[in-house]
């Protein structure tokens, strides 16, 4: 896969937020239900590969290590992230994120950015193992002032907490991949989508969604996302396991 440099979660954000606006912004309510169905593609996508990482490493695809098998962090001071219970349910609580920061400083939330939040988690969730309940209770990105998650009936008893910490200290960053690899993950689902369902105009107006990103962040950037079609992001990429 061909690298892009110095992207971040920001990037990632920012990326979702012009696409999603030029393809409402043009087929109205028909946009609305394709960058639907593309989050929701991507977002399974995203939770095969963590679950294929986590079969490889021979563990189950629990509650728990869909925690500990996650696939990106962000930098340091972009999230304001907790989680408060872990019995019966695991509740995340967020306060601050860069989708959020980013959609809100350009106009791209109300309208377009939402749906990511709307959709997201719980397709990932989907993706990683259909059989896990996770409901989206609060959601900053559809107006409320948290986002609060819940993985249902998790019951983590106080051996099983101490494994995930010990698990996620053994991963490090085995298991994440970086904002490269998400942003062309995502260009490459929303244009599958978009232009399957618009055809040639479908083409068209993705390329000037990446016109504008790449105003923002460079041709380098831009062309970059166009030479990683190829790849089969619902496939796990090279991993070198647990012990690795």
């Amino acid at each position: 896969m061909d690298e892009i440099r110095d992207l971040t979660a920001r990037s990632h954000a920012y990326l979702f937020g012009v696409i999603a606006r030029a393809i409402i912004d043009t087929y109205g309510e028909q946009g609305v239900q394709a960058i639907t169905d593309g989050v929701i593609k991507y977002g399974r996508q995203r939770g095969w590969r963590m679950a294929q990482r986590t079969v490889a490493d021979g563990f189950k695809t629990s509650v728990l290590n869909y925690v500990a098998y996650s696939e990106w962090s962000a930098d340091p001071g972009e999230m304001d992230f907790a989680i408060p219970a872990k019995n019966p349910d695991i509740q995340f609580m967020i306060k601050k994120c860069p989708w959020y920061e980013i959609w809100e400083e350009n106009d791209l939330l109300k309208k377009y950015g939402y749906l990511y939040c709307k959709y997201i988690d719980i397709a990932i969730a989907y993706g990683y193992n259909p059989s896990i309940q996770f409901d989206v209770l609060e959601s900053r990105g559809l107006g409320d002032t948290v986002c609060d998650m819940r993985m249902r009936n998790a019951n983590v008893t106080e051996q099983e907490e101490k494994d995930l910490a010990s698990r996620v200290h053994q991963l490090g960053c085995k298991a994440k991949m970086p904002w490269d690899y998400h942003c062309a993950h995502l260009f490459k689902t929303l244009w599958e989508v978009v232009v399957v369902g618009f055809g040639y105009t479908g083409f068209e107006t993705m390329q000037k969604a990446l016109q504008t990103f790449s105003a923002v962040y460079g041709k380098e950037a831009s062309d970059a996302l166009l030479k990683n079609m190829e790849v089969d992001f619902n496939a796990m990429p090279p991993y070198i396991g647990l012990d690795g």
